[in-house]
């Protein structure tokens, strides 16, 4: 069996992280303002060992040290998944959204970072009735988020694209790459000479992983009869790429110290400032959480048309048309017409009054 140099787990120790300065920076610049963000990037960029650093860092950042909770969302497969890390962070019994309603509302209930990874494969659990109900803590200041994803939210979860700002992976600019290759080579008693970093780099591009995957066929070939390490990981990377259906379209080139340090941002969600009162605001548009929960709505909504038929009641079927025609009509105009902002605070001020169609409701 080949010895293992480097572990694949992601990094849990500050002293072992390393790189992604500029990343760091903006995301506790981002927290420090109260505000969340997503992290997105390739498998093996780094991110899962980001959300653990930028936890264990955050109570230097921000002025009340929050309660932190990790989470990976492949393992939220009902909503109490969810909940109840969150509720025992904060040494509160229950499992659903109201027991953690109440637990925030409490006078001595400490702000929380929730660190949610794996945005792109979450579970069953992660459905529109909770985003919607962690979009209302983010906007009532109960919480802050910072998820990791390698797919953009515009695909993975629409809904958040207003409560989340979107912060890319680039790969690492050469300095820190070679900070990192010199800390894994020390890790492993690893002596490799200047050309052979010089090959790592220029193989691995600018991702932690690939990284660690070319300096450990570099040294298995050191440690055996030797063969061709460039060629083997080549190999690798390409069954790996296919098996995660590739980067994604993200680029492995890394920075050279000539180029610049601006911190790159994800065209859709860009973190300028707001804009000034008398400058025209954009019309924001909305996007039904699951569309299950649009079919199941109206079910119940014409169950209660019908029961209200059968009773014989004519003020029973005028009020369950009423009701069945406004959430109707309100949600094909948020849904299909993209509803401008006069139509989205009727619709929010709806939801008072049907609590279910609160689901749909931008917070």
């Amino acid at each position: 069996m080949k010895q293992r140099y480097f572990s694949t787990a992601p990094i849990h120790d500050p002293r072992d992280f390393v790189g992604r300065e500029r990343e760091i920076v903006q995301i506790n610049e981002a927290l420090a303002a109260g505000r969340s963000c997503a992290v997105i990037g390739p498998q093996g960029s780094g991110k899962t060992s980001l959300l653990h650093h930028i936890g264990q860092a955050v109570a230097m950042v921000l002025d009340e040290p929050p309660q932190v909770v990790f989470l990976s969302l492949t393992r939220v497969n009902d909503a109490r998944d969810l909940y109840s890390p969150m509720l025992r962070a904060l040494r509160a019994n229950g499992d659903d959204e109201l027991s953690l309603t109440q637990a925030f509302n409490e006078t001595n209930t400490p702000p929380m970072l929730l660190l949610l990874d794996d945005l792109e494969a979450a579970g069953l659990g992660w459905i529109g009735v909770v985003r919607s109900a962690l979009r209302g803590w983010v906007n009532q200041g109960f919480l802050q988020i910072v998820a990791a994803s390698s797919q953009a939210l515009d695909h993975v979860a629409p809904d958040l694209q207003s409560t989340l700002s979107q912060i890319t992976l680039p790969p690492m600019p050469e300095r820190e790459v070679r900070s990192l290759i010199d800390t894994l080579s020390q890790s492993a008693n690893l002596d490799p000479d200047p050309a052979t970093i010089n090959q790592v780099i220029n193989l691995a591009g600018g991702y932690p992983a690939a990284i660690k995957l070319a300096l450990e066929t570099w040294a298995q070939s050191q440690a055996t009869t030797g063969f061709d390490w460039q060629q083997v990981f080549r190999e690798q990377q390409q069954q790996a790429a296919h098996a995660s259906n590739g980067l994604g379209g993200y680029s492995t080139t890394i920075e050279s110290e000539a180029l610049s340090t601006k911190v790159k941002q994800h065209p859709a969600q860009p973190s300028e400032p707001r804009a000034k009162a008398d400058e025209p605001q954009r019309p924001r548009t909305y996007k039904a959480d699951d569309p299950s929960e649009f079919l199941i709505m109206l079910i119940l909504l014409s169950l209660a048309v019908l029961l209200g038929y059968l009773v014989g009641s004519w003020l029973g079927l005028v009020v369950g048309l009423a009701v069945l025609g406004m959430w109707v009509g309100l949600a094909h105009a948020m849904v299909r017409w993209r509803g401008n902002g006069a139509l989205s605070h009727i619709y929010v001020r709806a939801t008072r009054w049907l609590p279910l169609v609160g689901r749909f409701a931008p917070k």
